[in-house]
């Protein structure tokens, strides 16, 4: 279960898509906001950890 409390677990799994499909996430530098640079730092933290397991594998339902 995912509490969203104003959309950003939807961008947390709409660009873990994006980002394993391109094999790399932007730097946390690059943040638009504070949030951006959370989502962009555990997305880097989980994509490098287990490059399948990021949100579009089916395998994984929590991120």
């Amino acid at each position: 279960m995912i509490l969203d409390d104003g959309g950003d677990a939807t961008l947390l799994v709409h660009k873990g898509v994006e980002y394993e499909k391109d094999g790399k996430v932007p730097s946390p530098d690059t943040a638009e906001s504070d949030e951006h640079r959370v989502i962009l730092e555990l997305l880097t933290r989980t994509l490098a950890e287990n490059p399948r397991s990021g949100p579009s594998s089916p395998r994984r339902s929590v991120v």
